[in-house]
């Protein structure tokens, strides 16, 4: 299966663009919801991808994910196309999904530094929303 993006209008795209990234937004808002009880810190695992690395990797997630969401309304359409895109963003980062898991579940059991991640995917994310308002 592959993801096509057919848009005759470059408005409509920006628009859907848009769309994508405040559902992105949205998204890992409510993902702090859940963060109140201490969670035991995990070690640092050998490889560890670095905090600006993780930030790219993630920012590029939930793009991704946006977009395939837009185009498909049941998850068992789509998750394998996620998993494939997830797959060659971290190609493109040169980071291996162990790597990747295990530096999740360090940051993840270091509340404040997964915190500290999202809120830069956030403004990476609202960067992009407000380049694409001034075109």
């Amino acid at each position: 299966m592959k993801l096509k993006i057919t848009v005759s209008n470059q408005r409509m795209l920006s628009l859907n663009h848009k769309r994508m990234i405040l559902f992105a937004i949205l998204f890992l808002s409510l993902g702090f919801v859940g963060c109140n009880d201490k969670i035991p810190d995990l070690p640092k695992p050998k490889n560890l991808v670095e905090r600006e690395k993780m930030v790219t990797i993630l920012t590029d997630l939930v793009k991704v994910e946006s977009a395939v969401k837009m185009q498909f309304e049941d998850f068992t359409d789509f998750s394998e196309l996620v998993a494939k895109a997830g797959d060659s963003i971290l190609v493109k980062n040169k980071v291996s999904p162990k790597d990747f898991d295990q530096s999740m579940d360090y940051y993840g059991s270091r509340q404040e530094d997964m915190i500290s991640i999202y809120d830069a995917v956030n403004a990476n994310l609202k960067k992009e929303i407000e380049q694409l308002r001034t075109k």
